[in-house]
C-alpha cells in the first residue's frame, strides 16, 4: 500500500470515527466502504467496518467481514473480539466462545477479554438457555480476574 493511501484510509478512518460518536453510522459505513475500494485488503477499514455494522445490528455482515479480516490475518484480536460480539448477538454461542477464547489465550491479562469472556458462557440465560452452575462458576472467574 502507498504511503498515500494509507494516509487516506487514516484519514477515512478518524472521520468515521466522528461519524459514529455523531450516531451517523450509515454515512461512516458508507465512507469506509469507499475507501475499501481503493484499499480492500486494509486491516483497520475491515475492522472499523465490522465494528460499524455491529452498532447497526448488521451482525450477518459483520461477521463476514470480520471474518474475511481474520482470514487475513488469524491472529487479529481485535476482529475476533467484536466476531465474539457479532456471534453472539445472533445466538452462535459457540464461536462466539471461540472467538473469546482465542483473544484471552492471546492476551490473559485483558480485563475486556475476561468481561467478554463471561458474557459469552452466560449468553441466552435471560431467554431461558440453560446455563450450568460450573459455568456461572467459570464466569465469574473470569470477572473476577
Amino acid at each position: 500500500m502507498s504511503e498515500h493511501g494509507d494516509t487516506q484510509a487514516q484519514a477515512a478512518l478518524q472521520q468515521a470515527e466522528l461519524l459514529a460518536a455523531q450516531s451517523r453510522e450509515d454515512d461512516a459505513i458508507a465512507l469506509v466502504e469507499t475507501q475499501l475500494a481503493l484499499t480492500p485488503d486494509h486491516p483497520d477499514l475491515l475492522q472499523m467496518l465490522g465494528w460499524l455494522l455491529i452498532r447497526v445490528h448488521r451482525d450477518a455482515a459483520a461477521i463476514r467481514v470480520l471474518e474475511g479480516l481474520v482470514g487475513l490475518d488469524p491472529q487479529h484480536e481485535s476482529a475476533r473480539y467484536l466476531l465474539s460480539y457479532a456471534y453472539g448477538h445472533i445466538g452462535d454461542h459457540e464461536q462466539a466462545e471461540v472467538n473469546i477464547a482465542s483473544c484471552l489465550s492471546a492476551d490473559p491479562q485483558s480485563a475486556s477479554y475476561h468481561f467478554q469472556y463471561a458474557r459469552v458462557l452466560t449468553l441466552g440465560a435471560d431467554t431461558g438457555r440453560r446455563v450450568s452452575g460450573r459455568t456461572k462458576k467459570l464466569a465469574l472467574s473470569h470477572v473476577e480476574t
